[in-house]
């Protein structure tokens, strides 16, 4: 009894590494979807060209910002316009779903900006992940 033995260190070393696996593979499982959704549900303007993307590993664990930038020929009131409607239209479906009792769409805490740029408007999205 007490005896530290190399099979029972070796035994605890194994345990301690499949417990800390299996913790971030859950991590990434449930926080990865915030890539996933950010990626795939977030509405793009028609035409929109993307300028620039900034994503980390740390967003595949849930922390961090994304950010997206586009690049659109429109003018900031018709592209704010849009927006507000793509977005209201996401949370009325959420709503719709949770009254019905079904499984709400992801969304997720985003924002965007809408500024003039020569020959159009930027668009910068921000969604945090958490």
């Amino acid at each position: 009894m007490g005896i530290l033995t190399q099979r029972n260190v070796m035994g605890t070393f194994i345990i301690i590494i499949a417990v800390t696996l299996c913790t971030i593979s859950v991590a990434f499982g449930l926080f990865g979807q915030c890539i996933t959704t950010y990626t795939n549900e977030m509405p793009i303007y028609d035409g929109a060209e993307l300028v620039e993307s900034d994503s980390s590993l740390l967003n595949y664990l849930g922390l961090g910002t994304l950010r997206t930038v586009w690049f659109v020929e429109a003018e900031i009131a018709t592209v704010e316009q849009w927006y507000d409607i793509a977005l209201n239209d996401m949370r009325q479906a959420i709503r719709d779903a949770q009254r019905n009792g079904e499984t709400p769409p992801p969304l997720w805490d985003a924002n965007w900006t809408v500024v003039a740029v020569e020959g159009g408007s930027q668009v910068q999205m921000q969604a945090a992940c958490f």
